[in-house]
């Protein structure tokens, strides 16, 4: 009988040996294993690494605490067992951020886009006579008209419920924060844009980029003799 060893490097990917066994016509007929469990399972049978799909090993909605914490767990066991990751992927295809953003966006002028996590990218901001500071939620690299090597970063916002400090935040950045950055000259051209409801999104965002073209058009012309 074969028997796989660690130097045929077989590999298997999480969701295969942790598929529970569900399909469209009926539900799951296996317990979930962990994902600590599963690398255990496959170092028992001689495989050589374990893959990563989508979000198999840290759910979208694990809070940072919780993530740090399953990549602690799962550095032990790979450590433990002597296993290895050669391949991940990521979700294109059904959560939100990545259906229509930096991958895949139905629009070809976007270029690129990250969430402002751990980027330093803080915006300190008058509330009253209070001194707060605001993260901004997405940076987004948009082809405007100026070429690939003159992108325009453009910061967003996006408002399920406006608050009231929600206006000093944008207005911080349309007057104050936007302005000196791009006079400065040295880290690109800036421009902020503030979604405040989701399906009003694209709508918006076309036209904030309509704005950055016609802007560009006008300068243009002034500059034509």
């Amino acid at each position: 009988m074969y028997e796989p060893k660690p130097e045929h490097r077989f590999t298997f990917g999480l969701w295969t040996v942790g598929n529970v066994g569900r399909d469209p016509f009926g539900l799951p007929v296996r317990d979930a294993l962990s994902p600590v469990e599963i690398v255990h399972l496959l170092a028992e049978t001689g495989a050589y690494g374990v893959n990563f799909h989508d979000n198999d090993l840290v759910p979208i909605d694990a809070t940072p605490a919780e993530r740090d914490q399953i990549v602690h767990d799962f550095k032990k066991v790979l450590s433990d067992t002597g296993l290895v990751v050669p391949m991940a992927t990521t979700n294109l295809f059904t959560d939100p951020a990545f259906k229509d953003g930096a991958f895949t966006s139905n629009d070809p002028r976007v270029r690129a886009y990250v969430k402002n996590h751990n980027l330093g990218l803080e915006v300190p901001y008058r509330y009253g006579s209070e001194m707060r500071i605001y993260l901004p939620d997405f940076v987004v690299l948009v082809d405007d008209g100026h070429g690939e090597n003159d992108l325009l970063r453009l910061v967003v916002e996006v408002k399920g419920y406006r608050r009231e400090d929600a206006k000093e935040k944008k207005a911080t950045m349309d007057t104050c924060w936007v302005p000196g950055v791009n006079n400065l000259k040295q880290y690109g051209r800036w421009a902020f844009a503030e979604f405040t409801e989701v399906y009003q999104m694209q709508q918006e965002f076309e036209a904030k980029v309509q704005a950055e073209f016609d802007k560009m058009i006008d300068r243009f012309s002034v500059a034509k003799p």
